[in-house]
């Protein structure tokens, strides 16, 4: 508490000084005797004493602080692996990341232990993350550091698959592993990036090289084009998919931008590149191009340079990185066009000697070695490089030669393709570019444009822009209706290309099949579903699909046939189409329900209710091929359509639901907890679980009630049950329709079952020093339940769609009065499960819900939040009770100041943060002291 109050004062100096000598000797206290513990103690209060603030390096506060984080950090890294030692190093990251910034020279020796790839492999990335927070202020002082600790996670390869906690809270626990953590870092370095290329713009450079010039970054097929002068390249793996979530791409970025502002400064100063004026500004342009053309060999860094110099407003840039163009450059297929543009916007600038040097390199970049082939496109590249140039400029004669050749030869050359971003160059799909176009006849150059632009329509239609699915939709109709006129009027077909135009008109026709305004009297949905029909596959030469896997998860390929009895399944769907053609559209669809390939009977199996005609029908048909289907995505689809059939014949469905029970494949649905850890790996089986809480539920049926009742009696023999079936229950908790009152009633009974069982796990069994595993697994499926129950009560109150009001709508008070009748008493029985993330949910529905009964909601509040003192040391905990109390103080003041258990509560809430060390807590006790003097 010492600690926490000089963290929280202000002008505090003496006793700053005072308190982190006494550290530094606590501190070297716990080294000289290897005290782990100790050591992490000193750690924690440097932490809370010198909190966010900034010291002066030359301070005998900051002296100290040094020192205690040096002896505590050398503890942890005496054998990184051992117990307790990890934890250390974690618990001192954020008084050692401090210390770094203010003496780098003292604690480079621990750092470079930290950041090694020993340590980091036994340790989480709690020190490493603070380290590459601190990197502005690190480079400002150590530039070499700073390039150390944000390579160190670029250079590091993890191995460990495990799952670690992003939060590290009982509460709210966001899982991760240990190799998405490092991609995180990764991108973080990314984010801190432009921030060290501002400071330091060599040391940026150096960092980059150390990222891209990887082995793993560098396509190892590919070896570099060495000859000639630097630089040389190889090519590289595509930037935004090389790790940290497209950091790698961010970070070329950056460097390419600063040294566009850095080449625009010198050049605004009419400077030379290096100069000592430009050296003293901290802006040393020439030493960072060096090292590029030196060291850089990754293509895909050199093209956003390249691309960037060439495209830049100002010159500078360009006129800086003219001078590197090489023959390898030029060579490479991912820097040509680049290089050629920026050749072209300098060369009426480049000294005779430049311009001459990059003549040189293109025309050894264009010398074939590979045969006839290879020097047909090599002499276009060459054509095109040299036209390029300012005629007058080039000097090379062979280079002349070539041009006087090229003119007199009347060979055909084109000039440089439009220069493209490196994303869009990667990006763009493959097109023919119309001034290289075979050549067509009339016929079949109009069927090529109808064919792009289906291709492209359908794909518009998917935007999620409103403006771009409605131009799509326009496209799409238009387009297709030209595809399907210029297909059939095709006298003659080359095979090879038949197959690709019907799948384009298949997709067109399927998509069109969703638009409301193809509708059965019109050309469009007459040539659609005549399409449509006509590719369904013959129903007697359908066979097995002996290609799907066992375990098929219900993705299908796109072809003719699924796209055409996708069409014709979705027209079903319209009430339009089924008035006017639904007899036959059931026709056609009806044989595929029994259909050898189980994509087929997926497919029709979706719209099997608009199939047939009758209630009675269709739920005859689902339960025959619910009982004898047996892969699981078309079992989910069936079971979808019963759990739709629900508000029509819930007795009916009830039977269906209870006659299955008894088959092998559907025992999740007994009543018996022997099937209860399919639900683990099988997904489909939630429809059935989500059918059976609403017939429970809403209707009260008696398989439905009898077999849920079950589940959730016996909680622990049913665990998976048990929480699906309350996540289900919550659309009935708190509802506004009054014909689901009665539900409401039912819901909270059925979520009240399992409370006596949970409990008592949770008393015998959380303060065990000794489980077994299987102990453990009870503990957890307990908890999971408890903590499903109180967050679904504080989801259905309405307290999350509330959250900026100070308290319910006049609308819904009299909803709310019902509910919080039926929540504060479950509440309070769930409560006595003292888990954080169990708690937390308690005191955000009371802080809502408790205007009905204020005393009795602070007093089950106060209970949960205090039984233990695991909650109070959660983060979300301190925000959450001081919220509650401020609005137990502005609602029911006389409550808390006139009534002595409301006033203890309150002090009690109060103290169990404070003595947690949150300085939240500590100011806010000061502020409520004047009330309980």
């Amino acid at each position: 508490m010492i600690a926490a109050a000089i963290g929280a004062a202000e002008g505090n100096r003496p006793q700053l000084e005072a308190y982190t000598a006494f550290t530094a000797e606590l501190a070297d206290l716990a080294h000289n005797n290897d005290e782990v513990d100790l050591s992490l103690f000193a750690s924690q209060l440097l932490t809370r004493a010198v909190g966010m603030r900034k010291l002066d390096p030359n301070s005998p506060a900051a002296r100290n602080l040094v020192q205690a984080a040096i002896a505590c950090m050398e503890v942890a890294l005496a054998d990184p692996s051992a117990d307790g030692r990890p934890r250390l190093g974690a618990g001192s990251a954020n008084v050692f990341a401090t210390s770094v910034v203010l003496d780098p020279d003292g604690t480079k020796a621990a750092l470079m232990e930290v950041i090694s790839s020993a340590t980091m492999s036994v340790w989480d990335y709690d020190v490493v993350r603070r380290l590459i927070d601190q990197i502005p202020a690190i480079i400002v002082k150590d530039p070499a550091a700073a390039v150390e600790i944000a390579a160190s996670v670029w250079e590091f390869e993890e191995t460990r698959d495990e799952a670690t906690s992003m939060m590290h809270s009982q509460i709210f626990d966001l899982r991760s592993n240990r190799k998405q953590d490092l991609e995180s870092l990764r991108y973080t370095v990314g984010e801190v990036f432009p921030k060290m290329a501002a400071s330091n713009l060599t040391a940026a450079a150096q960092l980059l090289l150390r990222i891209v010039e990887r082995t793993q970054m560098l396509q190892s097929w590919h070896t570099a084009i060495s000859a000639g002068a630097p630089p040389h390249v190889r090519y590289g793996d595509n930037l935004r998919y090389t790790g940290g979530h497209g950091a790698a791409a961010t970070i070329a970025d950056a460097l390419v931008d600063q040294i566009q502002t850095a080449s625009d400064r010198v050049l605004d100063q009419g400077l030379q590149p290096d100069s000592d004026e430009v050296q003293s500004s901290g802006i040393d342009l020439s030493q960072v191009v060096d090292l590029l053309a030196e060291k850089l060999t990754h293509s895909g860094v050199w093209e956003r340079l390249l691309y960037h110099a060439a495209s830049a407003p100002s010159l500078a840039m360009a006129r800086h990185l003219a001078p590197l163009l090489s023959r390898s450059l030029f060579a490479c297929d991912d820097t040509w066009l680049a290089a050629g543009h920026l050749f072209q916007r300098t060369s009426p600038v480049l000294e005779a000697e430049e311009h001459y040097a990059i003549e040189a390199a293109i025309l050894s970049a264009t010398e074939p070695s590979r045969g006839p082939e290879e020097e047909q496109w090599l002499l276009h590249r060459r054509d095109t490089l040299l036209r390029a140039a300012d005629p007058e400029h080039i000097s090379h004669p062979s280079a002349q030669e070539h041009l006087q050749d090229l003119m007199e030869s009347g060979r055909e050359s084109r000039s440089l393709p439009p220069l493209v971003s490196p994303e869009e160059r990667h990006d763009a799909e493959w097109t023919v570019e119309e001034d290289e176009a075979p050549e067509t006849s009339g016929a079949d150059s109009g069927l090529n444009r109808a064919l792009r632009e289906v291709a492209g329509a359908v794909d518009q239609v998917q935007s999620n822009h409103d403006d771009q699915r409605a131009a799509g939709w326009r496209r799409l109709a238009d387009s297709w209706l030209d595809l399907s006129r210029a297909l059939e009027s095709q006298t003659h077909r080359d095979p090879s290309n038949d197959h690709e135009s019907q799948l384009v008109l298949m997709r067109g026709a399927c998509s069109l099949a969703h638009h409301s305004e193809t509708v059965p009297d019109s050309e469009l949905g007459s040539r659609v579903i005549a399409t449509l029909r006509a590719a369904l596959p013959p129903v007697a030469e359908q066979q097995q699909d002996d290609s799907l896997p066992a375990d098929w998860s219900g993705a299908w390929g796109v072809t003719v046939d699924t796209e055409a009895l996708q069409g014709i399944a979705t027209l079903i769907r319209w009430s339009t189409w089924r008035t006017a053609r639904g007899e036959e559209l059931s026709n056609l669809l009806h044989p595929y329900l029994d259909s050898p390939s189980p994509i087929y009977r997926l497919l029709s199996g979706q719209v099997l209710a608009s199939i047939f005609t009758s209630s009675a029908e269709v739920l005859q048909q689902l339960e025959v091929r619910l009982s004898r289907e047996r892969h699981y995505p078309v079992l989910a689809v069936l079971m979808q359509v019963l759990r739709r059939q629900v508000s029509q014949d819930p007795l009916e469905v009830d039977g269906i639901l209870d006659r299955l029970a008894a088959q092998s494949h559907w025992a999740i649905l007994a009543a018996e907890p022997v099937a209860d850890a399919a639900l683990k790996s099988e997904d489909h089986l939630d429809i059935p679980l989500h059918a059976i809480t609403g017939l429970a539920a809403v209707h009260g049926t008696p398989y439905a009630r009898r077999t849920v009742e079950a589940w959730m009696s016996q909680p622990l023999a049913n665990p998976n049950r048990t929480i699906r079936v309350i996540s289900y229950l919550r659309d009935y908790l708190n509802p506004h329709e009054p014909s689901l009152l009665e539900a409401q009633e039912r819901a909270f009974k059925l979520l009240e079952l399992p409370v006596a069982s949970v409990c008592s796990v949770w008393r015998e069994l959380a303060k065990s020093a000794t489980r077994s595993p299987d102990q453990d697994e009870v503990l957890s499926n307990a908890v999971g339940i408890a903590e499903g129950a109180t967050s679904q009560i504080y989801y259905a109150s309405g307290a999350t769609s509330q959250k900026k009001e100070r308290s319910p709508q006049e609308s819904d008070k009299r909803d709310l009065d019902r509910f919080s009748e039926f929540a504060l008493p479950l509440l309070e029985e769930y409560a006595a499960v003292h888990y954080p993330a169990v708690v937390h949910h308690v005191i955000e529905t009371i802080d809502y819900v408790a205007s009905l009964n204020p005393k009795y909601a602070l007093l089950i509040a106060t209970q949960a939040a205090t039984a233990n003192d695991s909650y109070a040391y959660e983060s979300l905990a301190v925000d959450a009770v001081l919220k509650l109390i401020k609005r137990y103080m502005a609602n029911h003041r006389e409550l808390i100041i006139g009534d002595s258990e409301c006033t203890s509560a309150v002090r009690k809430l109060i103290e169990s943060l404070v003595q947690a060390g949150w300085e939240k807590a500590i100011l806010f006790a000061e502020e409520m002291d004047v009330y309980f003097r």
